[in-house]
C-alpha cells in the first residue's frame, strides 16, 4: 500500500548509530576539551556528542546557519565510570559532565540548539520515549527540528543512536532527505497491571501500539513488520501476534544497549522501511527483509511498566529533476589537515559505490557542514575530483583586481562574486582593467567603461569619450592601478584623472595590504568556481545558496572522521 501524507507525520531526516570497540575513545580536540576534561567526562556523554554531530551532518543541517528552533531529547544510563573512576580520584567534583542532566545540555551547546533540551529517564524505553517527546514538540511547534536518541555504557555493552526529526511537510519543502516517516507514536504505562512496581507487563504495550496506530490513522492489519522489545520472548511474541495479525516479527535484539536500545531498533527499522531491506550497520544485527507496504511498528518497554511505540512508513516518492549543472564546487573543511584528507577520500569512496546527483552532493557540503579551520575544495563534473592545496583562513579583507582582457566579462564575474556574498573592500585595475574596476566600483557605467576602452587607440576619440563620460563617486573605493592608493572623489570627477590614465597605465598589480582576487582569471565556469573556492578557503564568507541549483536537495554523505584518542582514568 502507499502511505498518505498527514499533518501529524514526522520525517526522519538524519540518523547515526555506533557500537564502539572502545567506548573511552573520543576526539577531545574537536570539541575543545583538554585531556583532563576528556578523561573526567562520562564516556556516554562523549559517544552521544559525536553521534549527534554525525546525525546532524547526515541531515545536512548546521544550526549556526539556520533560523529555526532545534530541540534535543536524550537518554543515558547511570554513569558507572563516574562512580568507579572519577569521583574517587578527582581533586574536584566534575559532576556536570557525568550526570544525565548534562547529556543534552552539552550537546545543545556544541550544536547550538536553542529549543527544548530534555533528558529522559524511562529505563530501556528511554530513547523511544525521547523520540515520542520530540515528535510531540514538533507537532506543537515548540521546535522546528529535533535531535533524539540515547546512549549506554556499562558492563553489558556500549552503544548509541540518534535521529534527527522534522515535520514532514517542512522536510519536503526544504529538500531534506527523508529516510522514513513516523506516522504515529505513543507512550503508556501498565499501572498496577503487573507483578510489582519494578516489573513490566503487556497491557501498556498493547495500548501504546493502538494509540500510535490511531494517531497514524491506520489499522493493525496495515502493518507488515513489528520490531519487538525482546525478540524471542514468548509472551511478547503472543502479544504482537494479537495486536498485529499480519505482521512479521523482527529477530534482532539490542536490549544489551540499555537506554540506547530502542533508538537503535528504530534506526534499523527505518533503514529497512527505506530500502526494503536493511543495509549493513557495523556492529548491529540486521532487521532483515521488509514486506510490501513497508509499514512497521517499533516497540520498547522499560522496568517500571513504561512502554513506547512508533509506527513507521515510507517517505513519499518525489520526482528528481535532472542535474542540469555541469560543474560543481565541493568545499571541504576540518580541524586538522589529516582529517581533511580522510574526509575527501571518504567522499570519493562514497561516490564510487552510490549513485548520487553531484548537484545534491555540492549543496549538502555547502549548506550542511560546519566551516572549520583547515580548508580545501574541488571543482568537478562527477565523482572523480582532485582537491586544491590545504589552506587556512588568513586574511581580514580582499580586493578585486582586473586586467581588462575583457571588460564586460570581468564586470559580470565581479557581480557574480558579489552576488555570492564575496564583497571586496576596494577594487583596482591595471591596463584596461582600470575601466572594469571603475565600473564595479560604481564610478562608471558599463557603457562608459567600454567606450573609454574602445577610444584608447585614438587621442582625439579618447578625449571625446572622457568628455561624454560622467564619472561619479562610487560605492566601493577605487584604487589607482599605478600606486595602489585610493582615488579620491575629486580625482574621480576630474577629467584630467581619466586623461592621464593613457600614460600611467601599469601592467603590474601594485602592492596593497589585502588579499588580492584576480577576477580576470575566471575565464570559464570551472575557473570561476575555483576562484570562489580559493577565496572561501582563505576565509571569505560565501552565500552558498546563490551558487546552488534550485532543485538541489540534501543527501546523506559520510560524516566527519573524528581523530579519537583514549581517555580513561585509572
Amino acid at each position: 500500500m502507499t502511505t498518505s501524507v498527514n499533518s501529524t507525520d514526522i520525517a526522519i531526516v538524519g540518523m547515526a548509530a555506533r557500537l564502539p570497540d572502545d567506548p573511552f575513545e573520543f576526539d577531545a580536540r574537536f570539541f575543545g576539551c583538554t585531556d583532563t576534561e576528556a578523561a573526567e567526562l562520562d564516556p556516554q556523554h562523549r559517544l552521544f556528542l559525536e553521534c549527534a554531530y554525525h546525525a546532524m551532518e547526515r541531515a545536512g543541517r548546521v544550526l549556526d546557519r539556520w533560523d529555526g528552533v532545534a530541540g534535543i531529547y536524550g537518554a543515558t544510563n547511570l554513569s558507572w565510570y563516574y562512580l568507579r573512576h572519577v569521583y574517587p580520584r578527582a581533586g574536584h567534583d566534575p559532576l556536570f559532565g557525568n550526570t544525565p542532566d548534562g547529556l543534552v545540555t552539552r550537546a545543545a551547546y556544541e550544536l547550538n540548539a536553542t529549543g527544548p533540551c530534555v533528558t529522559v529517564q524511562a529505563a530501556c524505553a528511554s530513547s523511544l520515549v525521547a523520540v515520542h517527546m520530540a515528535c510531540q514538540d514538533l507537532l506543537s511547534y515548540q521546535c522546528d527540528l529535533a535531535v533524539a536518541g540515547g546512549v549506554s555504557v556499562d558492563d553489558e555493552g556500549a552503544g548509541t543512536g540518534v535521529v534527527v526529526l522534522r515535520r514532514l511537510a517542512d522536510a519536503l519543502a526544504s529538500g531534506d532527505h527523508v529516510h522514513a516517516v513516523i506516522k504515529g507514536s505513543a507512550v503508556a504505562n501498565d499501572g498496577r497491571r503487573r507483578v510489582g512496581p519494578a516489573s513490566c507487563g503487556s497491557a501498556g504495550a498493547r495500548e501504546a501500539a493502538l494509540a500510535a496506530l490511531a494517531v497514524a490513522g491506520l489499522e493493525p492489519e496495515d502493518v507488515g513488520h513489528v520490531e519487538p522489545h525482546r525478540p524471542g520472548d514468548a509472551a511478547e511474541a503472543a502479544l504482537w501476534d494479537e495486536v498485529y495479525p499480519m505482521a512479521m516479527p523482527g529477530s534482532a535484539s539490542s536490549t544489551e544497549l540499555g537506554q540506547a536500545a530502542a533508538v537503535v531498533s528504530l534506526i534499523r527499522t527505518a533503514l529497512a522501511v527505506e530500502h526494503g531491506w536493511e543495509p549493513s550497520v557495523p556492529g548491529f544485527p540486521a532487521v532483515g527483509s521488509m514486506p510490501d507496504g513497508r509499514l512497521a511498528g517499533v516497540a520498547a518497554s522499560g522496568s517500571g511498566g513504561v512502554h513506547a511505540h512508533v509506527v513507521l512508513g515510507q517517505a513519499p516518492r518525489r520526482s528528481q529533476a535532472p542535474d542540469d549543472v555541469e560543474w560543481h564546487l565541493l568545499p571541504f573543511s576540518a580541524k586538522t589537515p589529516a582529517a581533511l584528507g580522510v574526509l575527501a577520500e571518504q567522499l570519493r569512496e562514497h561516490l564510487r559505490v552510490n549513485e548520487v546527483r553531484m548537484a545534491d552532493v555540492a549543496h549538502t557540503l555547502r549548506s550542511g557542514r560546519r566551516e572549520l579551520g583547515h580548508r580545501t575544495f574541488a571543482v568537478c563534473r562527477d565523482g572523480e575530483f582532485e582537491v586544491a592545496p590545504v589552506t587556512r583562513p588568513d586574511f581580514a579583507s580582499l580586493v578585486f583586481s582586473f586586467t581588462g582582457e575583457s571588460i564586460e566579462s570581468d564586470v559580470l564575474t565581479a557581480l557574480r562574486l558579489m552576488n555570492a556574498g564575496i564583497r571586496p573592500v576596494a577594487v583596482l585595475g591595471t591596463g584596461f582593467g582600470e575601466y572594469a574596476a571603475a565600473c564595479v566600483a560604481g564610478t562608471l557605467t558599463l557603457d562608459e567603461a567600454l567606450a573609454l576602452a574602445k577610444a584608447r587607440e585614438s587621442p582625439e576619440s579618447y578625449e571625446k569619450a572622457v568628455c561624454n563620460a560622467q564619472p561619479r563617486a562610487g560605492e566601493l573605493p577605487l584604487l589607482s592601478g599605478a600606486t595602489g592608493a585610493v582615488v579620491t572623489e575629486d580625482e574621480v570627477t576630474d577629467q584630467r584623472h581619466w586623461l592621464s590614465m593613457v600614460d600611467d597605465m601599469c601592467p603590474a598589480v601594485p602592492a596593497v595590504s589585502a588579499f588580492v582576487v584576480e577576477v580576470s582569471t575566471a575565464v570559464d565556469e570551472p575557473a570561476f568556481l575555483a576562484l570562489v573556492g580559493s577565496v572561501w578557503a582563505r576565509g571569505a564568507e560565501v552565500d552558498w545558496d546563490a551558487l546552488s541549483s534550485g532543485a538541489a536537495r540534501r543527501v546523506p554523505l559520510p560524516g566527519y572522521p573524528f581523530e579519537r584518542q583514549r581517555y580513561h582514568l585509572p
